[in-house]
């Protein structure tokens, strides 16, 4: 969602860092978007699998009309404004992302943020299932 509202040198650093600079930055998007849908409206997953993706942006901010959109559309995301000065960016955040998860994630913050904290992107996954095929991996700490 980041790279999704980037330009320049941001998005760059990116699509560099994710390797993704090769393909068409509307179709990596709407590949992961659908990809997110997918798995959601998939039956199967229905009681194992929640994706929440968020965006919390400071009061009085402007955010691009069409990035807002794009935010909504592509990946489902809700648009909150919050106050990063005071408490209820937390509580905000945290009620969010509980609603969003039907309990299964409580909170994705346990101190306030900066009150210099102008946006925030919030993607929140629970899954819980039996694995497949977790015999053939391998956990090192």
């Amino acid at each position: 969602m980041a790279h999704l509202g980037s330009r320049g040198k941001t998005a760059q650093q990116i699509c560099n860092t994710l390797g993704i600079c090769h393909f068409n930055k509307t179709m990596i998007h709407e590949a992961f978007g659908q990809l997110c849908k997918d798995l959601t409206a998939d039956n199967s997953l229905r009681d194992s699998l929640e994706i929440a993706n968020g965006f919390f942006v400071q009061k009085s901010s402007n955010i691009s009309r069409y990035y807002e959109h794009a935010l909504r559309y592509i990946y489902a995301a809700s648009l909150t404004e919050v106050d990063f000065r005071n408490t209820s960016a937390l509580t905000a955040v945290n009620s969010w992302v509980r609603q969003s998860t039907k309990g299964k994630i409580q909170a994705v913050l346990h101190k306030n943020p900066s009150q210099a904290t102008k946006m925030m992107i919030v993607n929140a996954v629970h899954f819980r299932s039996q694995w497949k095929w977790l015999s053939i991996l391998t956990f090192k700490n």
